[in-house]
Formats: structure tokens, C-alpha cells, sequence
């Protein structure tokens, strides 16, 4: 399970994102929401790749990832 997601290079409007110090860690489910075009539908994408190692089909294929860091929770 993912605690933070701490940066974002090079992903859509997460051009260049860091985690503000005040962000809590995520929980056993999460409520994203926000402004049309403010990222939502490029988060979704960035979890669906990290869980399955694989792009999404409808995602841009000139859209690459520079670099992301993510805290994970030990189990």
C-alpha cells in the first residue's frame, strides 16, 4: 500500500510536484477530487501503472514519467 506519493516529474499537470510537509499519508481508501483538469484522471493512470508495470492504453503514449518517488508501508 501506498503511504505518499513525495514527487512527480515530467506527468501532466505534475510537472514538477513535491509532497507539501503538511499532506497526510493515504489511507485504506482515498477520496481524490478537484477541478476539471487538475490532475485526477493523471493520478488514476500513474496507480494503474504502478500496479500493473504497464502504460495505460488510452494515455498518451508522448507523455513519459521523468521520475516519481513513493513511500510504501511496510507490512
Amino acid at each position: 500500500m501506498f503511504k505518499s506519493i513525495q514527487k512527480i516529474k515530467g506527468l501532466g499537470v505534475f510537472e514538477n510536484y513535491t509532497q507539501p510537509p503538511s499532506t497526510n499519508e493515504f489511507g485504506i481508501k482515498n477520496l481524490i477530487y478537484g477541478w476539471n483538469y487538475s490532475g485526477k484522471t493523471t493520478l488514476s493512470r500513474l496507480f494503474g501503472l504502478l500496479d500493473t508495470k504497464k502504460p495505460n492504453s488510452d494515455s498518451s503514449s508522448s507523455t513519459r514519467i521523468r521520475s516519481i518517488q513513493i513511500a510504501e508501508a511496510q507490512q
